[in-house]
C-alpha cells in the first residue's frame, strides 16, 4: 500500500512474507535496509527512521514507482521489471 500512495516505507519484518517485503522494499530503493524484530534496538531504528524521512530518493523512487504502477494493466509485469 505504501507503494501504490508514493509512501517510502521502513518495514520491520516478523512474520511470514514480511522479510520478504522489506527486501523487496530496499531493493527497489523504497526505503531503508529493515531490521529484524529480533535484532530491533532503539540506535538502529532511529537511525534508519532518519533515513527514511531524509533520503530524497526514496521519495522521488516512490513516486515513480506509484505513477507506474496506475499505469499498469499486468501487476505481476511490473514487479518482474522492478526486482531485476
Amino acid at each position: 500500500m505504501a507503494a501504490k500512495y508514493a509512501c517510502p516505507a521502513l518495514v520491520i519484518p516478523h512474520a511470514i512474507d514480511q522479510p520478504f517485503w522489506s527486501r523487496t522494499v530496499h531493493a527497489l530503493g523504497l526505503g531503508p535496509k529493515g531490521i529484524r524484530i529480533c535484532d530491533l534496538n532503539n540506535e538502529d531504528f532511529e537511525s534508519r527512521l532518519a533515513e527514511l524521512y531524509t533520503n530524497k530518493d526514496y521519495k522521488d523512487n516512490a513516486l515513480e514507482f506509484s505513477r507506474r504502477m496506475l499505469q499498469e494493466g499486468d501487476r505481476d509485469e511490473l514487479y518482474r521489471q522492478n526486482i531485476n
